[in-house]
């Protein structure tokens, strides 16, 4: 008997040479084929898992009864255009789409969608199967199957919406059944997916996770001993990276058990080499110990402490109670002492916040000790989302825009198929040209403070002044916009341009061709505009600084001019360097990130410093920017390490 081939896809982007295994589609071919009937009528002939040329995937295609798509923000364009062309070659191959890029709302969908015959809603393994099981019919009637929209000559029908209650451990694992073990012999560089559970107990409105459109609120847990197997796998499997796909991965205590077995497969097989995964949203003295084991093993990749705002009414419209300020702080000392990163998100674009109470946020975050890495989003609005809803838009004032998704680091034009964000650019209590203002400030704390350019002044004039972070990024904003032709005033100018432009609907594409034709967030491609002329950069800040802080010596500001310069590495730095200041600033700021004090004594005293083991790079601008800010922003390489540094004191 001949079986009916089924194609599936899940095509994701290519970073160097690593890709994603299709976890989604795996899950979706290894619970059909525990299906008797299923395993003996139908062939998985593909799972395509990169976007290749539409013709090319194409012209693989044999016959096929059925081509599945899972699709979410980073491939539905693709997902769309390829499936148009499968349509017009095969017309009678039935073609559905789901992932949680499929919106519950479909009414009107198929009228611009004509080339798609099903949407599935919510988790796919049994529906899927459900679908093959009905093909088998001489009859087939789909609306006989719940949580689906079919399409009918162009009118959606929606069947009935149930969610099932499936043992997901009833599911096999795709690693342990071999759905992967083609894919797996490929010459790439591979990043798993691993699930220990399934559910967000939260409902953040900005998110689908928690959405009560999808019913994740309950978590389930895979089996314990198969979560373990799948580890082991990928260190058979010499598997480098390994994202979690857990909401909360830490809520539960066993989750202790799954870092201990990583950490027994990289010493007994060398993989994987990193883990990363979202941790709970209250950190905890128990995840801390979990990354501090992590990274004692070079498996972490760094620790987020989110909050997304900071502002009360903001946070009781997301539906986000955050992690205690005071927590916060003792959990940021405990990883800088062990020297484990640690990134704080914030969401920019949420209902009730204004430029103020966003600026004053982020000054919180500072003021707690957050320097390392303020990472700043976008609002985006998710299909399923709460905020997703059009009353929630219209009790906000929510206004959004749909622009190009740029990946960062990305080859722009590699790919022609465009995929598209929807982001807010402006609500009821942040107008759109406040949005605007709010979006300089985020990108002066990223890229002067996070990146370190001005990171150490500020921390002086905070410390020394009683200038406030906030304050202090506000008026290096002003200097620059009064004085156009500094190097800020210039970097401020090409932002400005950039974020009028994606308010048109226009992309936030940012590529320096001198540093390599790759696309880079507007921080990365200032500081790296800045670093190109660094010399002149920090002259005209040490000129305003003279002014801005009168009441401090010229020579002490001289002297933390030349440290902070010098602590920044550039891509003509030697081997080896010196550097002769009159003030003690390398311990004044060590023990200022120690917490050995929250106000260090600032010593007047000769001392050298050298900086030895230093990562040369000749002038190379395109090396330097590859290593310093796409490979090393997350680990802080654009800082001299401070166990290369010698200080000699000279009387």
């Amino acid at each position: 008997m001949t079986k009916k081939n089924v194609y599936l896809c899940q095509a994701g982007n290519k970073y160097g040479n690593n890709v994603f295994l299709p976890y989604s589609t795996g899950v979706i071919i290894s619970y059909s084929l525990s299906i008797d009937q299923i395993k003996s009528n139908f062939d998985f002939k593909d799972n395509f898992f990169i976007k290749e040329e539409i013709e090319s995937v194409v012209k693989k295609m044999v016959s096929p009864v059925v081509a599945g798509f899972s699709s979410y923000i980073w491939n539905f364009e693709y997902n769309k255009q390829l499936a148009k062309q499968i349509k017009n070659k095969f017309p009678d191959c039935l073609v559905v789409f789901g992932g949680h890029q499929i919106p519950f709302n479909t009414e009107n969908f198929f009228t611009d969608h004509k080339y798609i015959d099903i949407l599935v809603h919510g988790d796919g393994e049994i529906v899927f199967s459900e679908i093959l099981l009905e093909l088998l019919s001489s009859k087939p009637d789909f609306t006989k199957i719940n949580n689906l929209s079919i399409n009918i000559d162009g009118q959606t029908v929606r069947t009935e919406t149930k969610h099932h209650k499936l043992d997901i451990n009833k599911i096999p694992s795709p690693y342990l059944t071999g759905v992967f073990d083609k894919i797996i012999k490929l010459p790439y560089s591979f990043t798993a997916s691993l699930e220990t559970n399934r559910g967000c107990p939260y409902g953040c409105a900005y998110c689908d996770w928690g959405s009560p459109l999808t019913n994740c609120k309950t978590i389930i847990p895979f089996d314990e001993k198969r979560v373990e197997k799948e580890i082991e796998w990928f260190g058979k499997n010499k598997v480098e990276f390994v994202m979690g796909c857990d909401s909360n991965f830490g809520i539960l205590p066993r989750d202790n058990k799954f870092v201990d077995k990583f950490i027994k497969v990289k010493n007994k097989y060398g993989f994987p080499r990193k883990f990363r995964v979202a941790y709970a949203k209250n950190s905890n003295q128990a995840i801390f110990e979990m990354n501090k084991k992590l990274n004692e093993n070079k498996m972490c990749k760094g620790v987020t402490l989110s909050f997304q705002s900071l502002h009360d009414k903001t946070l009781e419209a997301i539906g986000r109670i955050n992690l205690r300020l005071d927590n916060f702080k003792e959990l940021l000392q405990q990883y800088n002492n062990e020297n484990i990163p640690t990134y704080t998100e914030i969401i920019l674009g949420l209902p009730h916040e204004t430029y103020d109470t966003f600026c004053e946020g982020l000054n919180i975050l500072l003021e707690n000790g957050q320097h390392s890495s303020i990472n700043i989003y976008h609002c985006e609005i998710f299909p399923n989302s709460l905020m997703g809803d059009q009353k929630y838009r219209e009790l906000y004032g929510i206004k959004s825009v749909r622009v190009p998704a740029v990946l960062s680091h990305s080859v722009p034009g590699i790919n022609d198929i465009r995929e598209y964000d929807e982001i807010v650019i402006g609500t009821s209590t942040q107008p759109v040209n406040d949005w605007k203002k709010s979006c300089i400030f985020a990108w002066a704390i990223q890229c002067f403070h996070c990146l370190g350019l001005t990171q150490y002044i500020s921390i002086f004039t905070r410390n020394e002044c009683e200038i406030s972070y906030s304050k202090f990024y506000k008026d290096l904003i002003s200097y620059g916009e009064k004085k156009p032709d500094s190097v800020i005033g210039r970097e401020l100018i090409v932002i400005s341009q950039i974020i009028d432009r994606v308010i048109g609907g226009g992309s936030w594409e940012f590529v320096i061709n001198k540093f390599g034709e790759i696309s880079w967030t507007i921080e990365e491609g200032s500081f790296l505009n800045i670093i190109a002329s660094k010399k002149e950069f920090y002259d005209e800040l040490k000129e305003y600084l003279v002014s801005y802080l009168n009441k401090v010596e010229p020579d002490k500001i001289s002297d933390l001019i030349k440290y902070s310069s010098q602590m920044v590495i550039d891509p003509f730095c030697q081997r080896t360097m010196e550097l002769d200041l009159n003030y003690d600033f390398n311990r004044y700021f060590n023990e200022f990130y120690r917490g050995i004090a929250e106000r260090s004594e600032l010593i007047n005293i000769k001392n050298k410093l050298i900086f030895s083991e230093i990562e040369e790079f000749g002038g190379n601008l395109s090396n330097y920017a590859r290593e310093i800010i796409w490979y090393g922003r997350k680990g802080g390489k654009f800082f001299h390490s401070q166990d290369k540094i010698e200080t000699q004191y000279l009387s």
